[in-house]
């Protein structure tokens, strides 16, 4: 492996992956902010208990009423979730990558669908209107074609034409065609 190709890969990656710095950085105020409060509030309570009574009646008060306790609990579920949803959810971006004698390329799987689909309707003699193409991330490519009623469609030439665009472009995608059973009027 080259020096060039460990760049690519490293740059490549920086692309097919969201960055995860907002989350940590913002776990890490949330932290900063709470637990000077925590640690304030536990010598407080240690040194003059008087006033720590005084602090816990003010903070029951206020969450007797119920629009702040509702209010308090909405915005800590928001927070919760959002921090579990980007904790579970992948870091992903839908894009394939490339890696040539001279560059490295990300594709977006958008862009490399809208390719697939215009190979594959020039190859087959369909309208551009008829085939949808979706990338997915798992090396798989749907192909659906919606074929004009009483007018057969060739899988096997869908197929070629799929391999040949993805094989081109130097990525390994298995291709899945779809050929649905209502057409479209001429």
């Amino acid at each position: 492996m080259s020096e060039h190709d460990r760049l690519y890969r490293r740059l490549l990656r920086r692309e097919t992956h969201a960055s995860r710095t907002a989350p940590a950085v913002a776990a890490a105020t949330l932290g900063a902010v709470f637990a000077p409060v925590v640690i304030i509030v536990g010598v407080l309570a240690l040194l003059v208990p008087s006033l720590f009574e005084s602090v816990v009646a003010i903070v029951r008060d206020a969450a007797s009423n119920p629009g702040v306790a509702a209010a308090v609990g909405g915005a800590l579920l928001v927070v919760g979730a959002v921090f579990v949803l980007l904790a579970i959810l992948p870091g992903r971006r839908t894009r394939h990558t490339l890696i040539t004698d001279r560059a490295g390329v990300v594709i977006e799987s958008s862009g490399l669908a809208e390719s697939i689909a215009t190979t594959v309707a020039t190859a087959c003699r369909l309208d551009r209107d008829q085939v949808r193409v979706s990338v997915h991330r798992r090396r798989l490519v749907t192909v659906t074609v919606r074929p004009v009623s009483g007018v057969s469609v060739d899988r096997a030439g869908i197929e070629a034409a799929t391999r040949s665009t993805t094989v081109t472009l130097g990525l390994q995608l298995q291709p899945r065609v779809v050929i649905l059973r209502e057409g479209t009027l001429a």
